[in-house]
């Protein structure tokens, strides 16, 4: 996946690629949604991840089971940055 050319598809990326912003603070400030994971990496080359939590809910409604997953990770960075996510979704069957 690193021999891939990554072509921007946001406003910020395009923003990032070009050289335009330079560093995480910059990137923030523009208030732009962070939505492609290649700009954390060009501006944030050291940075570590944890997953920390996962979690499985399951129910039982009247067409079956029902399953939805919740993890959380930790990204840090030398102790200058801590980006804390959380996400849920249900899980993606065949």
């Amino acid at each position: 996946m690193e021999d891939e050319k990554w072509v921007p598809r946001t406003e910020l990326g395009k923003l990032v690629a070009s050289g335009q912003i330079k560093s995480m603070s910059e990137a923030l400030a523009t208030k732009l949604p962070l939505r492609e994971y290649q700009i954390v990496d060009i501006l944030m080359p050291d940075i570590k991840d944890e997953i920390i939590y996962i979690e499985r809910a399951q129910r039982m409604t009247d067409s079956g089971r029902r399953m939805n997953y919740s993890i959380s990770a930790v990204e840090m960075r030398m102790a200058l940055w801590v980006l804390a996510g959380e996400r849920q979704r249900k899980p993606h069957l065949p």
